[in-house]
């Protein structure tokens, strides 16, 4: 299947907003974990909006949540937000 997901990024000052869009599956897991270690390092604070998916695949989730490799003393602040945010988050970040 196809993939429609879209990742936006933009940010202000010191944090960075990425804003997940389309279908969250395997491939969008990659590119979420991707864009995460190369710009984790340059904020302080990483906000990844869900409210914009149309659809959660188990799959993409458990991809995501045990193939994520930022190491914990690198991390400052990570918050998932919207109403896909819990599905998506490793229990150890944030969810608003």
């Amino acid at each position: 299947m196809e993939s429609n997901f879209k990742l936006l990024v933009h940010n202000n000052s010191e944090s960075l907003h990425m804003k997940l869009m389309g279908d969250f599956g395997v491939a969008a897991a990659g590119i979420l974990m991707k864009s995460l270690q190369k710009y984790h390092q340059h904020f302080k604070k990483i906000f990844i909006h869900t409210s914009c998916l149309d659809t959660i695949e188990t799959a993409g989730t458990k991809a995501f949540q045990h193939g994520y490799n930022l190491p914990d003393d690198d991390i400052n602040e990570i918050v998932f937000t919207g109403e896909h945010a819990s599905p998506i988050a490793p229990y150890v970040w944030r969810v608003l």
